[in-house]
């Protein structure tokens, strides 16, 4: 019997301390805080620098099909896209320093879906860009940030994630900073 007894207090200290270090990380991580910039406006996506959509053009297979024959991308694989989406941005530095701003981390989301920027076509539609880049002092650089979007099948499926809210996300946390892209 003092066996069970030993072996009911085990399980309780452990439960309470698994609870009590639970509790102790919700507090000392709280959740996610979203912003929401609309489609047009600037948003901070760190500190001094500034974001805004300036453009949203959308590409379905047939039409990306023909610009990859016409400029000869035999690179780009888009058997499986089913759209894909240049999304003209304006960077603005408002400090006196310049300032290192990370493109990479631009992604498309929606509800249940999410994807980083196409390499090839960020290649093929912008000059010079880097997954960092520089911005300097007091001035704006515009960028054609490139998204494909795989393994939804059928126009419905864009259509209902451009009714739940088509995102370009920044940052993830404390501030999930979120740039709509319809109006």
């Amino acid at each position: 019997m003092t066996r069970k007894k030993c072996l009911l207090a085990i399980v309780l200290v452990a439960l309470i301390v698994f609870i009590s270090r639970l509790i102790w990380i919700n507090h000392k991580y709280p959740p996610v805080k979203y912003e929401v910039i609309p489609y047009g406006e600037s948003g901070e996506a760190m500190k001094d620098i500034k974001v805004k959509i300036c453009d949203v053009k959308e590409y379905n297979q047939d039409s990306i099909k023909k610009y990859v024959e016409k400029k000869s991308l035999k690179v780009l694989d888009i058997a499986n896209q089913e759209s894909f989406f240049k999304v003209e941005v304006e960077m603005t530095n408002t400090s006196d320093k310049e300032i290192l701003f990370d493109v990479g981390m631009m992604t498309i989301e929606s509800v249940g879906y999410s994807n980083a920027i196409d390499l090839i076509l960020m290649n093929e539609w912008n000059d010079k860009w880097g997954r960092t880049m520089w911005i300097a002092p007091n001035s704006s650089r515009k960028l054609n940030l490139c998204y494909s979007v795989c393994f939804l099948k059928g126009d419905d499926s864009i259509q209902k994630m451009k009714k739940d809210g088509l995102y370009v996300v920044h940052n993830y946390y404390p501030v999930k900073k979120m740039w709509k892209l319809y109006k």
